[in-house]
Formats: structure tokens, sequence, C-alpha cells
């Protein structure tokens, strides 16, 4: 796989290995893009978990049990896509909440990767020639629920927050709209909440998953080998956890990352699982949301954080306004409309303005963004470079606030 791994620590962590080039192997890797041929998606469904299956057989490290929970996962999704074929969506919940609870030890564990959520968030609206009040960037009030539609994830009816990791995956998100019609907010978690919500993390696809282990390995065998002392039994057993977690739960992140086949078709077949799984997620109070990666976007080791999307339903009904656990949850910006931000050739970061004699915008302490945005150009681009980098910057100079019901 030539992941560099220093060589003395090759014999001694051969499972860590093996379970690097596993998830580094292709036929693993995710999204999926549909074949002109694959007309009936339960098929395909079968398809990609039956030869996940038969790779796990030849994983000698991965014990039994993990493959038992593996499989089973996997035959309650085929369930489940059945019975919603049939026109039993209660019973395909049921069927899918069965597998779930079937690796729901694996799923809590995912918990541990939540310091891989960005805490700074990004929110987009289209609206030509229109201003939006910071509720307007918020979720769908409970008044216009009828709003909320079928999306992957989403129930239609149930408002939810939708939030990208960066500018540029929330414009590729909403289909690529004319940039002079965007607005934008900047979101952060609240103090209250910064490294404390519990988000069931999809956000990352099996290939970086795997360069991201690797890196960590590598740095642990470094700092040992500094200190003149090998890797403990510790270093490497949580890591080995963190990549059998992520092979036990590959069918349903899996299953929630195929890319649109009919764009125009009222039924995606492609939603049905995301939707069931964001249910689940809307039933239990272990998790408030869901970080998924998007299937819009080119996937490499330099802008996978930029490709991160978060969904969070609300967590209570009301007959208008919006969820207060959520509004607890955030703070965000007013929104910035592009054809502001355009008007400001010059990037923030690098601007003072001074007014009455006194510095009112000077140099943010932060780093310029270094993912690269792959496949949108002939030539690769550094992010803080792009329009979208420098838009990010520009609502750095926006306050951040609640929401509240009166906005």
């Amino acid at each position: 796989m030539g992941i560099g791994i220093l060589d003395e620590y090759k014999i001694m962590h051969d499972d860590i290995l093996e379970y690097l080039d596993f998830l580094s192997h292709k036929t693993v890797d995710l999204p999926i893009i549909q074949q002109k041929d694959e007309d009936f998606f339960p098929e395909l469904i079968h398809k990609l978990l039956n030869q996940y299956q038969e790779m796990l057989v030849k994983l000698p490290r991965f014990s039994d049990s993990h493959k038992l929970k593996t499989r089973t996962l996997s035959e309650y999704i085929e369930k489940s896509l059945d019975a919603y074929y049939s026109g039993q969506p209660a019973k395909a919940y049921d069927f899918l909440e069965s597998g779930l609870n079937v690796v729901k030890d694996k799923i809590l564990q995912a918990k541990s990767f939540r310091d891989m959520v960005p805490n700074t968030l990004y929110r987009m609206r289209v609206g030509l020639n229109k201003s939006y009040k910071r509720s307007e960037m918020f979720h769908i009030p409970f008044d216009k629920r009828g709003l909320a539609t079928t999306q992957r994830y989403s129930i239609p009816g149930l408002p939810c927050l939708y939030l990208g990791g960066s500018i540029y995956v929330c414009w590729e998100e909403l289909k690529r709209p004319d940039l002079y019609a965007v607005h934008g907010s900047k979101y952060q978690f609240s103090e209250k909440y910064k490294g404390k919500v519990n988000i069931l993390y999809f956000g990352i696809t099996p290939k970086m998953f795997a360069h991201e282990i690797s890196q960590e390995y590598k740095y642990r065998a470094y700092v040992r080998k500094k200190n003149k002392s090998a890797l403990n039994d510790k270093d490497v057993e949580d890591l080995k956890i963190l990549l059998e977690t992520y092979i036990i739960l590959w069918p349903i992140i899996c299953s929630c990352s195929i890319k649109v086949k009919n764009t125009n078709d009222s039924f995606k077949p492609e939603y049905i699982v995301p939707q069931l799984l964001l249910q689940w997620v809307s039933n239990h109070s272990e998790f408030q949301g869901i970080c998924y990666f998007s299937v819009n976007t080119f996937h490499n080791k330099e802008n996978y954080l930029l490709n991160q999307n978060i969904v969070i339903p609300v967590k209570s009904s009301k007959k208008e306004g919006y969820c207060s656990s959520l509004i607890s949850m955030f703070q965000l910006t007013e929104s910035a409309p592009w054809q502001i931000f355009n008007l400001n050739s010059i990037p923030l970061v690098e601007k003072k303005i001074e007014s009455s004699g006194k510095l009112i915008l000077e140099k943010k302490d932060i780093l310029p963004r270094g993912e690269m945005i792959i496949g949108i150009s002939p030539m690769d681009s550094i992010y803080s470079k792009t329009q979208f980098g420098m838009y990010e910057e520009f609502l750095d100079s926006y306050e951040l606030a609640s929401v509240n019901d009166v906005d």
C-alpha cells in the first residue's frame, strides 16, 4: 500500500497493517458511483455487501465474532430494503434498527471519532436579490415544516439543521448554484457544547480513514523511537479498535453513500437507508446527529476535510419557531451575500480598516486552510487561495450570536 510505516514495527503489528491494506482496497472505496446497467437498487446493495463479506473471509486477523456482526448487519440492511420496496416502511425501519442494535456497541465506540467533527461549520442558502436574517439561516421553522422535502438525510416534514465543513461543500450539495445568488453563514458550537456533541461520524471515506490511522500510527512510532522505547499494547490496541469499528460499520456507511443515479426521479432509492438512519438517530438520545462525507465531490488526503456534512434533527416539536436545543448548541453569523463579499476584493485577513483613528478590524488569529479542491478545474487549487476560502475569511469578520425565537 505504500503507507511508509517504520520498518521495525511491521512484524510486530501486522494486524494494523492488514486492516489498513483492507480499507485502502479499491473494492471497499466509497462513495459508490452506479453503472448505467444497474437498474434494481436492492440487487446493487446485495452485490456490494456480498462482495464485502467475501473480502472479510480473507481477513484472518478479523475475529469470527466481528465477521458475524458485519454479516448480520448486512442481512438486516437487505431485509430493510426489501420491506421498503414492498410498501412497508415501518417494517423497513424495524429491520434496520435490529441490524444497528447488533453493532450498537461499535456505533457507540464511534463516538471516539467526534474529535474529527469540525468545530467551524457553514450553511448556504440561495436567493437572488434577497437578504436573510440570522434566524433564516437556521433550520426550517416548525410552522413551515411543509418545506422539509426529501433529501439524502431527511424525513419529509421533519426540520433538520444541515451544515457543511466548508463553503465549497455547501455549494456542491446545492448543485452548484450561481454564486451571485448565494448567502452564507458561519457556525460554531457554543462553549457549552464544544467537544461534547455526540455525532454519529460517517464523515470520512475508507481510504482516507486508513490514511489518518496510518499517520497516527507513524507518529506514535516516531515518538516511541525518539524516547528509545517500543510501541506498547495500548498504542496499538486503540488504533486497532478504531479500524475494526470502521470495518464492522462499513455496510451501513456504504448503503448511505451511493450517488443518485436518476436525479430527476421523485423516488430515489439511494435515500432509503440514510433516511431510516436519520430516523434512528432522531429516536435515540445517544446521538445528536450524523456527520457524513459528500458523494458529490472528489476525496483525497488533501481535501477530505472540506467534504464533510452534518445533519442534526430537531429535538422537540412546537407549533412555530425553532428547536431550543439547537439554539443553545450553536452560534452563527448573519448571512453574508456573495455579492457583498465580491465587492471586498482584498482578503480580510490582510486588511486593516480604520475609523476615527481606531483600528476596527485587524488580522485574525487563524491559519489559512491548506486543503485542495480537486476535480473542479483543470488545475487543483489550494483552498485558501480560492474564492470559497476567501469567502470563509470574509465570514470571520461577522459576529457570532445565538438565534432566538424573536429574531
